[in-house]
Parts: C-alpha cells; structure tokens; sequence
C-alpha cells in the first residue's frame, strides 16, 4: 500500500509538473539557477540547491527540469512512507491511503513538488524534528537524541529560516524533560540534542571563508532582505508587502491559514482538550501545531518570508508526524481524513495563499 501511495502521489506531481512546464511557469526560475550554479550567493543558505544543481550538472542530459523530478520524487516518497506508518499503527489501508492521496492534491504540496526548490526538504526535516520530539517525550534514550540532534543540524543545512523553527524550539523542548528529577541530566540532554547544530553553524561559516567569503559578509548576506534576494524579488512579494516587519499580525494570518488549509491541526486541539496522553505528554503536540506559525511568523518579522506557502508545507508535514505517533480512534481517524479532503478544497480557493501573482498564475494554470 505504501509503494501504491507513494506511485499515485508521484503521478499526480508529474502531471501538474507537465502542466506546468510546458506553460512555461517554473522553467524560467529553474534555469536562472541552473546557469548560475557557481553562483556564490547561492552558498548564502541555500546548500541544497547548490548542491543538487553542480551533481546534476556531471550527468550527461540532465536540465533544469531534471530539479523538479527530484522534487517530486521525494515528496512522493515522504507520502508512501507516512502511509506505511499509519499502516503498522493500526490504520486500515483503506482509510490511510485516501487520507494522504487527499492532502497529495492539497495546492500547497503540488506546489512545493512541482518547485524543483529545496522547500520540499525543509518539509520532511520538519516532520522528522517532530517525531524526535515525540521520542525524547516519550522515551528520552540515546536514538532519540541523535534524531533530534541531527535533525536541528539537518535544518541550519537546508533552510536560511532554520534559526525561526530551532529558537521556539527551545521553548517547547523543556516540555519533553519535565519529568525529570535532575535538573542537570535535562540540561545535559538539553545542550546535547541542539549542540551539533550549533556545529553546523560553524562550520558553515567556516566553510564560506575558505570559499573566499568572510564570517561577516557571510552573516550580512543573512541579515539582509530576503537573505540578498534581488530587490524585484521583495518589491514582488506581496506577503511581505502586507506583513513584513509584523509579528502578530502575521501570526494571526499564518495560524489561519493553517487551521484552513491544513485543518488536521484541529485534531491536536481536540486530543489535547480530551485525551489524558495528550495533557500528560503536550509537547509533541504543541510543536506541531505551533511551532509552524510562530517559525513563519518570525521570519515575516526580520523580513524573511517571502510567502506563506512553506509556513502551510510545514504545517502539513508536522502535524502528519504527529499523527503517525498519537493513538487516534476510529472515528479521529476518519476525521482526519475528512479534514484532509476540507484542507485540500479550501486550499484551492484560500485568498491569503493566492494574493502572491506568481502562485496565482500557478494556480490558474493547473486549474484549468
């Protein structure tokens, strides 16, 4: 069942990948980056797209396209393998596949798969830091600090934005080491699970020195808008136009968004209002449901964001996570496919997701 999921999802993308392509909508951007792979602006926080153009540039007929089947392989796969975990926790095939075929339409994962961008990576990281999450609440031994370590690692790799999800992070972690009667044991698993990413950091800088490019132009290409995007590329970002430099506001936007598009999260709401496990054990919950606003909310702040759509992937992602590790009844289970199915027809009208023109203009060429 995972492999049929996986293949139908893969199939869908290809066909909006299709569409897509031959309108001329996504090759333009692919093959500005594909012409410019030395490009040293890309080793600015983008080390994915980096590295996936320079390997695909060694293989004889490979183009700018050859970016989007990576995506849309990977998506693809994220979807089989959450499918054969609900599988082994008791989901009925059946209920489980349709579930994630439904949110396989949902606008904002065909977008991101259809990208050829790295967004699709940040995603699945995401979901991972939340089952690491769920590990270290539950259990706390030696693997699940590793995942978690290595998945705060993974992300200061792949995303310029990590630094928004690691520090609220910070907040809910705690929550996982309540139980603890040393206060120094939750400290020292505390320091350990996010020192490699700090790691990371470092030697990234580092990295970019020997590449010619000082820790101080390194750290104001971050700080600048956008990370140094060109300045038609803010001017266009009508997100940023509307939020940038606001937090709350932003984070009312983003949590709207989510509870609509990716209305699953309502589930989490429930559980923790009703279920005892839940109240016990809030903080895997809690991170999947908030930390994707606040983290999106943030970076709209310091002028990050350029558009929502990766603040809804991650929502989508985490809350998936979480429920591949929660008990859901049978009837929570067909509620969260039913909420899919919601998600993903709203999603396709959502005005907040679409006021971006060039997500418009995706979205009426796929639309028809």
């Amino acid at each position: 069942m995972a492999l049929v999921v996986g293949g139908a999802s893969f199939l869908l993308f290809a066909a909006a990948a299709h569409k897509l392509l031959l309108a001329g909508a996504i090759e333009p951007a692919l093959r500005e980056s594909w012409n410019h792979a030395n490009s040293q602006m890309l080793l600015s926080g983008q080390w994915p797209m980096f590295v996936m153009i320079n390997l695909l540039h060694l293989i004889p007929g490979c183009g700018p396209s050859s970016m989007v089947v990576i995506t849309i392989t990977a998506t693809a796969l994220a979807q089989g393998l959450l499918a054969r975990d609900l599988i082994q926790r008791g989901w009925s095939p059946g209920l489980a596949a349709s579930g994630i075929l439904v949110t396989s339409a949902n606008p904002v994962i065909v977008i991101i798969a259809t990208s050829g961008a790295p967004m699709i990576f940040y995603t699945i990281v995401v979901g991972l830091l939340i089952l690491a999450i769920d590990r270290v609440e539950a259990i706390a031994d030696t693997r699940a600090l590793i995942l978690l370590g290595v998945g705060v690692a993974a992300m200061f790799v792949l995303w310029p934005n990590a630094i928004y999800w690691v520090a609220p992070t910070l907040i809910v972690l705690p929550l996982a080491f309540r139980e603890m009667n040393s206060i120094s044991a939750a400290v020292a698993l505390f320091t350990i699970a996010l020192l490699p990413g700090f790691i990371v950091v470092s030697s990234m800088i580092l990295s970019g020195a020997m590449f010619g490019r000082p820790p101080a132009e390194a750290i104001a290409v971050w700080n600048a808008i956008l990370h140094g995007a060109a300045p038609q590329e803010v001017l266009h970002s009508a997100w940023l136009a509307s939020f940038g430099g606001q937090f709350a506001a932003a984070f009312v936007a983003l949590a709207l968004m989510c509870a609509t598009i990716a209305p699953r999260s309502w589930l989490i709401i429930w559980r923790l209002g009703l279920n005892r496990r839940e109240q016990t054990q809030p903080a895997t919950a809690l991170a999947a449901l908030l930390l994707p606003p606040i983290s999106g909310a943030l970076a709209t702040y310091f002028w990050h964001l350029d558009a929502p759509i990766v603040v809804v992937a991650c929502s989508l992602a985490a809350v998936a996570s979480w429920t591949a590790t929660a008990s859901l009844r049978h009837g929570e289970r067909a509620a969260w496919v039913l909420l899919s199915l919601a998600g993903t027809s709203f999603g396709w009208a959502a005005p907040l997701l679409w006021q971006d023109s060039g997500l418009a203009h995706l979205r009426h060429i796929l639309l028809t």
